[in-house]
């Protein structure tokens, strides 16, 4: 403390005249004079931010307002929709449909009334009617049939049997559209099977739904048009078709705009109407406290900057004030610069020690690190529990980030030993050490290499590569790196047999890439002992045989999106990972196991599908680049996939069926689900679903309770056991659920149902 009261001593007289030409002051000056050309910019230039902004903000609530207007309807017309597709595919309607001449009376009176419920049902509905391509009658709300020619409606019905093709999707077998004829709007859902028919029109309340829309936002003044321009709603003119095609989504010139995604109608409202635009005055007011607490805020933060700088300048210059002499014999201190290369030379030779003591924990964390990552990566290849999050950690605790991202790839091999004697585990621990060594020697090349042995002896080499360098590039690196590997153990007492796995962009992804190499080597290995090894197929073309046998099996039992979405990543999978020239054999692999499924499934019985199917072969062949045999490949698995589902729609009942059988015999199991009885049966839960809820009212879980409670009661009116003995014996999970259900079902709790049938004397 005396040696530093001393420095501060010394220094008190050198300070004094640094007064004038102190770093402080020149800094504090500049800080300030800075703040205060920033708080002049700014309250220029706030005002016409904030107005901006307030404006933009203005048109993305008035947008969205537009937007949801919008949405609200095209939902109105889907669940209107929805609900006419759930009658056609009603028995009494398809009976009808299909065949009119034998319709009986009872049938025809449901349909009619089903049509005078969507009127008395629905205030936007007018009037509805039911029309038969077959026979030519039409069955309305107000009246049994009539033949189409005499129907009153018969000019709409023209004007939508022309506009009937018009944006339907191939192989749908039901499709709404919304349109106008004689100023009158229609709603209209037909139904193919695969033919075309019959449909039913709904005539549409305009002024309800204009109503409803103006009701919404009673603000505005909104329009309405179709998808060519024609005013629909709100009494607007019809748009030029350069004006329509002018009309964006968003705000267009003086007019919000928005398309509905489903009904294709454009929604327009006058974007210039009062109380649309900011006040220049109001957005000053609201910037002006914030203007004013800028400028309290970069006067304090002027002062702390300046003395956050200037306290480590001070420190330095009491360090050094033993050195007054030498600066005065200098001409005098002149600034804190001086004091500065003081200090500088002091602490020089601190550095060089620091110096030497960084290397030294440089090099023990590259000795380290390396025994990390390869620990980590026998954790991601054996499966073990390991997360994203853990690896990303691991990896930037020891500065190898870059490790997460890129592409990825192992290859495996396994040492054929002598098989004359049994090595000891020194000798084999040595000639595992030779192939690591041997391995190494090759040197990086490309991307980072980690060679190291996994339990059971087999040896993975993991590739890490930059994520711009393409997948060809890799799998060459792979194929020289196995070829001069086996190439040095040559001369060695031993064989090795490599094998690779695919190219992934995921780090996680390397166990799967390791479990395929494994296989690769199982397979050479099973060839190289076969005594019919050449007539043996290449590991790569049965990998690919296998995965297109699993997509002909999607398309059979899961949804078409799932089956796609698998068929686009095999052949994206072959063009990016094969040689050009390889490509070709591939598809041509794939094309032939989907052939087969199409023919199990019938669906080349049909002569014309089955020439368009069988020419797809021919058709390749003539393609020479691989992005035009990646786009075919994709249309013709959605084609075949499409294909396959509308065959599997016509015999769908025989899943169902299996199902209901399935639920009979397992009732009494409270652990029953949709994913056991699909598995049970062969398809996916989400298939099975869809199809029961389209074949079953209420769908899987209503059939389930319907079977347990029809059998509670039999147990309820013959045996003596107490009603919660028996819903645990019918599968339910509790007295309170089999109570509650059985009265949904029934009307009457278990107790009071058993007490009905003693009365009425039923056994």
């Amino acid at each position: 403390m005396e040696r530093t009261r001393e420095g501060k001593q010394r220094l008190a007289p050198l300070l004094h005249g640094l007064r004038r030409k102190s770093l402080f002051y020149k800094t504090l000056g500049m800080l300030l004079l800075l703040s205060v050309i920033t708080v002049i910019f700014f309250g220029v230039y706030i005002n016409r931010l904030v107005v901006q902004s307030q404006r933009e903000r203005i048109d993305a609530l008035n947008l969205a307002q537009l937007q949801s207007i919008g949405d609200n309807m095209d939902t109105r017309l889907q669940t209107m929709a929805a609900a006419i597709e759930q009658s056609l595919w009603s028995s009494d309607f398809v009976s009808l449909m299909v065949n009119p001449y034998q319709a009986d009376s009872d049938a025809a009176y449901r349909v009619v009334d089903v049509l005078a419920g969507y009127v008395s049902g629905d205030q936007l509905v007018q009037e509805a009617f039911l029309y038969l391509s077959a026979s030519g009658e039409v069955y309305s709300s107000d009246q049994a049939s009539t033949d189409a020619e005499a129907f009153s409606g018969q000019e709409a019905l023209a004007a939508y049997l022309a506009l009937r093709e018009e944006g339907r999707p191939s192989g749908e077998d039901t499709f709404w559209k919304v349109f106008d004829s004689g100023g009158q709007l229609y709603l209209a859902v037909d139904f193919c099977v695969p033919n075309f028919i019959g449909a039913i029109l709904a005539q549409l309340d305009m002024e309800r739904m204009y109503g409803q829309i103006q009701t919404e936002n009673a603000s505005w003044q909104i329009q309405v048009f179709d998808g060519e321009g024609h005013s629909l709603l709100g009494g607007g003119v019809d748009l030029s078709p350069q004006e329509r095609e002018q009309l964006q989504d968003g705000k267009s010139g003086d007019w919000y705009c928005y398309t509905a995604p489903e009904s294709g109608w454009l929604y327009r409202t006058n974007a210039r109407q009062p109380g649309s635009s900011p006040s220049a005055l109001s957005a000053l007011g609201m910037a002006l406290p914030f203007l004013l607490i800028y400028v309290l805020v970069s006067q304090l933060f002027s002062v702390y900057i300046t003395r956050s700088v200037y306290q480590p300048i001070n420190r330095l210059m009491q360090i050094t004030a033993g050195h007054q002499g030498r600066i005065a014999g200098e001409g005098g201190p002149r600034s804190e610069t001086d004091y500065l290369e003081l200090a500088y030379e002091a602490l020089q030779g601190e550095n060089l020690d620091l110096q030497g003591k960084n290397e030294q924990y440089r090099q023990l964390m590259e000795s380290v690190s390396r025994d990390v990552v390869e620990q980590l990566f026998r954790n991601i290849l054996a499966r073990r529990e390991i997360s994203r999050e853990q690896v990303e950690k691991t990896l930037e605790g020891i500065g190898m980030s870059g490790l997460l991202t890129g592409r990825y790839l192992v290859l495996a091999g396994v040492l054929i030993l002598p098989a004359d004697r049994e090595l000891t585990l020194v000798e084999t621990n040595l000639y595992q050490r030779s192939v690591l060594g041997i391995v190494n020697g090759l040197g990086q090349r490309e991307g980072n290499m980690f060679p190291f042995f996994m339990e059971r002896g087999i040896l993975a080499i993991i590739g890490s590569f930059p994520q711009d360098m393409s997948v060809l590039r890799v799998k060459s690196w792979a194929r020289d790196l196995m070829a001069e590997v086996e190439r040095q153990t040559q001369s060695l007492p031993y064989e090795i047999l490599l094998g690779k796995g695919k190219v992934y962009n995921e780090i996680l992804a390397l166990a799967d890439s390791y479990q395929e190499a494994v296989a690769e080597i199982r397979y050479r290995r099973y060839v190289a002992e076969s005594a019919e090894a050449d007539s043996l197929l290449d590991f790569g073309p049965r990998y690919y045989r296998e995965r297109g046998r699993q997509i002909g099996e999607m398309a059979e039992k899961s949804s078409r999106e799932e089956a796609e979405k698998a068929a686009e990543g095999l052949v994206r999978e072959i063009s990016e990972g094969e040689e050009p020239g390889a490509c070709l054999p591939y598809y041509e692999l794939l094309l032939e196991g989907m052939l087969e499924k199409l023919a199990d499934c019938h669906v080349l019985d049909d002569e014309k599908k089955s020439e368009a199917f069988l020419q797809a072969p021919e058709e390749l062949r003539r393609l020479t680049a691989v992005p035009e045999m990646s786009a075919y490949m994709d249309e013709f698995y959605r084609k075949a996939i499409r294909e396959i589902q509308s065959m599997g729609k016509k015999s769908r009942y025989k899943y169902v069926k299996a199902a209901k059988e399935y639920i009979q015999e397992q009732y009494w199991d409270g652990n029953l689900s949709l994913n056991q009885v699909s598995e049970a049966i062969g398809i996916s839960a989400p298939y099975l679903s869809g199809i029961f809820a389209e074949s079953v009212k209420g769908g899987f879980s209503s059939y389930l309770n319907s079977i347990r409670v029809e059998r509670a009661k039999t147990m309820l009116a013959a045996s003596t056991e107490s009603a919660a003995e028996i819903g645990f014996q019918c599968g339910f999970n509790s007295a309170q659920s089999f109570s509650r259900v059985f009265k949904k079902y029934t009307g009457f709790t278990p107790g009071q149902y058993r007490e009905h049938q003693k009365r009425e004397g039923k056994p």
